[in-house]
Order: C-alpha cells, then structure tokens, then sequence
C-alpha cells in the first residue's frame, strides 16, 4: 500500500512539475529549466504534503468543526504555495546574477573561515589602504552591518557566516550576501504554480495524511 503511495506521490510531483515549467517558460523564455535530478523534485514535493498535513492539523486543533470542502482546500493550497515558492527559488532565482552574486561572496567567506590567517592580512591591507587613501587623522574603519527589513531578516541571517564581528572585511561580505538575498527575494516575489485542484481528491489526501502520521 504504501509503495503504491509512493508511485502515485512520484508520478504527480513529476505531473506537477511539468505543468509548472510550461508556465514558467512563458514568462521566461531564455531559461533552460533542464534538472540534474528527478528525485529532488520529488523531495521537494513530499515535503510540501508533510508541510500540508502538520499545517491542517493545527488548523483542526484550531477550528473544530472543518469540513471536507474546508480541508481540501487548505491542504492544496498550502502544497501549491510552498512548491511554488521552492520551485521559483531553485529554478528561476538560481539563473540571476544576484544569485552568482551571493554565490561568489559566499565563496570568499567560506575560504576566510578555513584560512583565518588570509582573512587577518585582508583586513590589515584593508585598513593600510583606507589610512593611505585619505588625509583624515582619525578615520573611522568599521563598516556598520547591514539592516534589512524585518520580514526577511531570518532568511538572509541564516545565510550569513558570522567569523569575525570586528573585521570590516567579514562585515562587507555579510552585507553584500543579505543584499543579494533581499533583492533576489524581491525580484522573484512571484507566483507562477497553476492551481493544484484537478491533481488531488479527498481520498488521495486522506491516504496522504495516514501515510505521514504513522
């Protein structure tokens, strides 16, 4: 029964898929929306419904009389948006610059967090150049971390690799990752996923809800 589940689970989340990229091609038509790995997609497609099944039941602790009608609809709907926010991100963000962007600061942190010793001789370059480049006697070396709105405060903090407080140098590229993160999250603040109805019946999310909370 439960390897059925899991056949019928694939075979949509592939459905899903396809049905998501042919609107995605439309509005953007120069990406090449080819995967490396099917079974992410069905990754990310499991945790949607487990995502959906932990969502409706605080919903069912929370109003006590949910109808059918109620429950598909919640259900759905939270499996639609949480796909489609993963699906944006992992294959329509990915393409942008802000995207390598981030990527490339990201790159240098994670070389500085394993050569400390780089990461020390950067900031003192950092420091002789400032001190050389201007003709102020107390000049102020610290650069102020930046401060982003705070809706999207924990998604760019947890990409954040937090080395050295003191160093300018560790601060900027902190800065420039949250930068890259929020203008991504900006400019991708879409919603390309068709409605999910026709893919689902009662029966299926049921088997769905007893699957997960065995």
């Amino acid at each position: 029964m439960k390897n059925q589940l899991h056949t019928k689970i694939c075979k949509t989340a592939f459905t899903i898929f396809r049905a998501w990229t042919k609107r995605a091609a439309i509005k953007y038509p120069d990406l090449d929306f080819t995967i490396k790995d099917e079974t992410l997609l069905v990754n990310d497609f499991e945790e949607s419904l487990q995502k959906a099944v932990e969502s409706l039941a605080l919903k069912e602790k929370e109003i006590k009389s949910i109808d059918d009608d109620f429950r598909f609809g919640y259900f759905v709907g939270t499996v639609q948006g949480y796909l489609d926010s993963t699906w944006i991100f992992e294959y329509i963000a990915k393409h942008s610059s802000e995207y390598r962007y981030y990527l490339a600061c990201k790159a240098l942190l994670e070389y500085l967090r394993f050569d400390t010793l780089t990461g020390t001789r950067v900031n003192k370059l950092y420091n002789a150049i400032l001190e050389s480049e201007t003709n102020l006697q107390n000049i102020q070396s610290k650069i102020t971390e930046l401060k982003i709105e705070k809706y999207k405060l924990d998604e760019a903090a947890s990409e954040k690799q937090y080395l050295e407080k003191s160093s300018p140098i560790y601060t900027y590229l902190e800065n420039q990752l949250s930068r890259h993160i929020v203008e991504n999250m900006e400019k991708h603040n879409i919603s390309i996923m068709p409605a999910l109805d026709s893919y689902f019946s009662m029966n299926f999310i049921y088997e769905i809800m007893r699957y997960y909370e065995e």
